[in-house]
């Protein structure tokens, strides 16, 4: 699994909770049961689209559940992959299922589909977070590291339309020296177009080169779940990194 593809798993992991790595088949289970979590995650710099569907037994967090036939997950109708928890050389996240495509920019939208043992199929639409990209610091920038380090976006951050706003800083320093970190992350309250990373996380970074990061993030309700079982929908907009150096 890429450095990438971690990142964004562990992004999904952070807003639906922690969650068992057990697998067990759907046919062993109650499939009224099933918790349906779907996302899409897309990175300018790599021009990738990779799209996650888990189901867990019970809510988000419970066992993860490999389909048997004629159980299937699909995207925009064809099939997915399955990543079988119980045959991975490491197993983190349990069984879950992928697909990925390369593109400028995500869709305007995403079909997921499952369709159960007993055929009942859910369908459920997801509209990714919308484009982000830094307009400040510029590239190349030279930013003290004892002030706060603002960084402004285009558009602005809304958890109900656009998407939420994160922006991590990481340095490049190899080996970060004793007494230092290497990154730090903060967020955009809604309606803002900017982020402040405070000089009292800021200055726990090395001098010298680092980059940021900026992601929008989405998340809503499934529509079409088990009844009071449920499912959600995250969504992950990779920006462009800025090179910077930290004085």
């Amino acid at each position: 699994m890429s450095l990438k593809k971690l990142i964004a798993l562990c992004s999904l992991l952070s807003l639906t909770g922690c969650g068992s790595n057990a697998t067990v088949d759907s046919t062993d289970v109650n499939e009224e049961k099933i918790f349906q979590t779907y996302s899409i995650d897309f990175d300018v710099a790599t021009k990738k689209i990779h799209a996650f569907a888990q189901f867990t037994l019970g809510n988000s967090s419970g066992t993860t559940i490999r389909l048997t036939d004629p159980s299937v997950a699909k995207l925009d109708g064809t099939a997915m992959t399955l990543k079988d928890g119980d045959k991975a050389s490491i197993n983190i996240f349990g069984t879950y299922y992928t697909a990925e495509a390369t593109g400028d920019k995500p869709n305007d939208s995403y079909a997921f589909s499952w369709t159960r043992t007993d055929g009942k199929e859910f369908k459920n639409t997801l509209v990714p977070a919308t484009s982000v990209a830094i307009t400040s610091p510029a590239a190349d920038a030279e930013i003290t590291g004892a002030n706060d380090l603002e960084v402004t976006f285009d558009g602005i951050a809304s958890s109900t339309e656009n998407g939420d706003v994160s922006v991590t800083v990481s340095s490049t320093v190899s080996p970060v020296p004793t007494g230092k970190t290497g990154s730090a992350t903060a967020f955009a309250t809604s309606g803002a177009n900017k982020v402040t990373i405070p000089a009292k996380d800021f200055s726990k970074l090395p001098a010298g080169p680092a980059e940021v990061l900026i992601r929008r993030y989405k998340t809503a309700t499934a529509t079409e779940v088990n009844e009071g079982i449920g499912g959600s929908l995250h969504s992950y907009y990779s920006g462009a990194l800025v090179k910077i150096t930290i004085k």
